[in-house]
């Protein structure tokens, strides 16, 4: 809070349209070269293979699971690096680009240019 560095890891190819997104007790997911990073206390715990655009989006839900929306694609990874599900939201051309949203009772809200989808 005072502005002074914590810690500091290298990167190759960020997405740059998505800020980094933080959860609880120091995490902090990204995607990197294509590829999803869970990052604890300045330090990389794990990364998915390189399956991910430079478009992707990133939500944090409770409990620090990763909600990643790549395209027209819904991922949920735990903090484990443990892929929960993964689906196609549209196969109807929708342009996809921002973060997915949550709510308290669980439901996940995606945006894109032609739709909103609300998913339980």
């Amino acid at each position: 809070l005072a502005g002074k560095e914590l810690w500091s890891i290298a990167l190759i190819a960020p997405v740059l349209v998505q800020p980094p997104v933080s959860g609880e007790e120091g995490c902090v997911y990204l995607v990197d070269n294509g590829c999803l990073r869970y990052i604890r206390n300045g330090e990389i715990k794990w990364s998915t293979p390189p399956i991910f655009g430079d478009r992707t989006c990133i939500t944090v839900t409770g409990g620090n699971c990763a909600l990643v929306l790549d395209g027209g694609m819904l991922y949920l990874y735990d903090p484990a690096g443990e892929s929960i599900f993964k689906r196609l939201i549209s196969k109807e051309g929708d342009s996809f680009g921002i973060p997915p949203a949550v709510d308290p009772e669980g439901r996940i809200y995606v945006l894109s240019d032609k739709h909103l989808y609300c998913l339980e």
